[in-house]
């Protein structure tokens, strides 16, 4: 899985009459103060499924080993995925069967069996007053 950090798409937001919102997002878990936190979010299932996130986010791990970012969305449901690229390669490495071999999470702390979470559980609520999301990665 290729990671393309990309700035949130303007369009969307241009088109869209809803009113912003701060989602304060907080990464914690991380085994080594080192390498980058990849966050991508999703706005709905089909985009999560094709890895076609509305906002991709590249974090420094800090010597806390946490990462944040507040990001303003408009108000609405989010699934947000994030994994700890060690290497910087800006991909989710994998082991010979295809397991993921670098720590990852999702929204909710929600863990999926044999493959990501479902859309639902990994999704947040964004209201018009913002919302804050902890994510441990593991």
């Amino acid at each position: 899985m290729m990671f393309r950090p990309v700035a949130l798409t303007l369009s969307l937001l241009a088109a869209t009459p809803l009113q912003a919102a701060d989602l304060t997002l907080e990464v914690t878990g991380f085994e080594e103060p080192r390498g980058t936190a990849m966050i991508r979010i999703y706005a709905d299932a089909a985009a999560m499924k094709a890895g076609d996130g509305i906002a991709s986010i590249m974090l420094a791990v800090t010597a806390e080993r946490r990462a944040r970012a507040v990001v303003d969305l408009p108000a609405g449901r989010y699934a947000i995925a994030v994994f700890h690229d060690k290497n910087g390669n800006q991909e989710l490495d994998q082991n010979l069967v295809g397991a993921p071999s670098e720590p990852y999470g999702f929204g909710n702390n929600a863990r999926g069996s044999f493959g990501p979470p479902s859309f639902d559980a990994a999704a947040i609520d964004l209201p018009a007053s913002g919302a804050h999301a902890r994510i441990e990665v593991r």
